[in-house]
């Protein structure tokens, strides 16, 4: 995965945490090095670091969706700047996992 610094840290994070091997990895943007997605059938999660990726402290900006499948780009929840512990209790929100 060729993916900036900030994606990575927090992509080996979560590889450390039980439950989330639940969830796939869903990089549409394949451009962007500072972004991926993870998703269940229904759900996704879009998690992007460019706006904090050449500060010191990791932050991230994320967005919701429900029923991506149907209505994919419509947006439940956009939430910015928080850390990788607020995003982690984020995802396990969302994701019930």
């Amino acid at each position: 995965m060729e993916k900036d610094k900030i994606i990575l840290d927090l992509v080996e994070k979560l590889k450390s945490l039980e439950n989330f091997s639940q969830l796939q990895f869903a990089d549409y943007w394949d451009a962007d090095l500072c972004s991926f997605g993870l998703k269940t059938e229904s759900r996704l999660i879009y998690i992007s670091g460019y706006n904090y990726a050449e500060d010191e402290t990791q932050k991230y900006d994320y967005n919701l969706e429900l029923d991506y499948d149907k209505n994919p780009g419509q947006t439940y929840k956009s939430v910015s700047g928080v850390t990788s512990d607020e995003l982690i209790t984020a995802l396990r929100n969302f994701f019930n996992i």
